[in-house]
């Protein structure tokens, strides 16, 4: 949503009805994972 949508963090909140400190914490641990698998497969 945020990324593919180009929704704000307070958009997402609303919609997921979640805090924006939680969507801030979601997204940074998914470029986390996203990074570790890339940097495994030798990607980048």
């Amino acid at each position: 949503m945020y990324y593919v949508n180009r929704f704000t963090i307070k958009e997402i909140s609303e919609i997921l009805n979640e805090k924006g400190g939680t969507i801030k914490s979601r997204l940074s641990r998914a470029r986390q994972q996203l990074k570790a698998h890339y940097l495994k497969e030798n990607i980048f």
